[in-house]
């Protein structure tokens, strides 16, 4: 994708025709999508992909620039309305899966968390270097979601947080 060797049509083909076990289908919406409104046509073309290929789609990504707008920062109102928003297109494209960026405070992810469970969509927290899985960041959310007993808040592990050093 980064060097615009395959479009996403060809990435779907790549793992329905070549990964014999895998099917899921992970975007960054941003990235692969007319975003933040892909049109109609996109969807009805995305799930003939889905069908074609054999594939399903499991995760959307999704981030905020909170400098997009050159008068000021995104509030956390803001962010949490952008998240919403990205929830709605990954419901609207079959996702199961919301994955924000490690970087998404906590109250974005509660504001948008009654949205999550109304429409049925799992949002999940990436928990990437330099965090831990014994850090703040993840145990607010672990110890939210036992606690309120939902099944729509949670964390998404990046193996990366495994390493103890640099690869060779």
């Amino acid at each position: 994708q980064f060097f615009r060797e395959l479009s996403l049509e060809d990435q779907i083909r790549e793992v329905g025709e070549n990964l014999p076990y895998a099917d899921g289908i992970e975007i960054v919406d941003e990235m692969s999508l007319r975003y933040p409104d892909p049109g109609e046509e996109f969807v009805r073309k995305w799930f003939g992909w889905m069908e074609r290929y054999g594939t399903v789609p499991v995760t959307m990504d999704v981030s905020f620039d909170v400098l997009q707008f050159r008068d000021h920062v995104m509030s956390h109102d803001e962010v949490a309305e952008r998240l919403m928003r990205d929830m709605r297109l990954a419901k609207r494209l079959g996702f199961r899966n919301v994955r924000v960026l490690s970087t998404c405070p906590f109250e974005v992810m509660l504001k948008a968390l009654p949205l999550a469970e109304e429409i049925d969509i799992r949002l999940g927290k990436e928990v990437h270097q330099p965090m831990r899985l014994e850090g703040q960041q993840v145990s607010e959310i672990i110890e939210y979601a036992e606690r309120d007993g939902t099944r729509h808040l949670g964390i998404v592990p990046d193996f990366g947080i495994f390493g103890f050093r640099p690869t060779e």
